[in-house]
């Protein structure tokens, strides 16, 4: 397999709050997104 198609098929579900207090919702999707 390729990186790209493991990346495709793994998740991410941090043991953290990964939530910034000074970014808003639109700036989590996009930071989280990419």
């Amino acid at each position: 397999m390729h990186i790209e198609q493991i990346r495709k098929i793994l998740g991410f579900c941090p043991q953290y709050d990964i939530l910034y207090d000074d970014l808003s919702v639109q700036e989590h999707l996009e930071l989280i997104g990419k």
